[in-house]
Parts: C-alpha cells; structure tokens; sequence
C-alpha cells in the first residue's frame, strides 16, 4: 500500500473521489517512518534504526560534542523539542542522568 497522502492524490486525480475512511481520516500512517512535522504530534518515543549507532550531542550539530552514543534499536525519550539546521532534523532526547541528555539527528538527508 502506498502511503495515505499518495493514495488520496491518486483516488481524487483518478476518480474525483476523497475517501474518509477511519485510515485515511487517521493522524498517524503506518506506513511514514516518522510523524509529519507540520500535522502531527512530536513522537515522545525514538527507537535508532541506523546502522551502526548514532550519537546523542550537547548541541545540534555533527560537530557538538558527544554526550552518549545509542545504539541500532535502543529506544529513548524526547522532550517534543525539534531543531532544523543545515545538516537536518534534530530531537532532544531525555536521559534519566542529564548528562547524557541532549539532541539526536532523526533525519541527516542533507549530509
């Protein structure tokens, strides 16, 4: 299956038909790997799905310094705040020692 936006697209360009059903009227899509910035709630929960870690900064930056590293399928919490920079999509990630806490890069597309 196609994700909701592209399927609604096609159904309205195809046959002038907006469907409502409880999946395309739904706020999350199974098939997006993360929420809509603009429609939908901040994920309070991540799970690290790059290969083969990814680091938790003080800054959002690549250059910021390292506070943990986290590993492919470590789950961890976010607070909802979001940065954008040049290199992505940043979420602060809580830790329960606070040294440790600080911003995850969720999306390096422009790396």
């Amino acid at each position: 299956l196609l994700p909701t936006l592209q399927r609604q697209w096609l159904l309205w360009r195809s046959k002038c038909f907006i469907c409502r059903c409880p999946r395309c009227e739904s706020p999350e899509d199974p098939l997006r790997d993360r929420a809509c910035n603009s429609c939908a709630p901040i994920p309070r929960r991540w799970q690290v799905v790059h290969q083969p870690a990814v680091w938790r900064r003080k800054e959002p930056a690549t250059k910021g310094r390292a506070v943990a590293l986290l590993k492919e399928g470590t789950e961890f919490d976010a607070t909802g705040e979001l940065r954008t920079t040049k290199e992505g999509l940043w979420v602060f990630g809580e830790d329960s020692d606070s040294k440790k806490s600080g911003w995850v890069l969720v999306d390096g597309s422009a790396l």
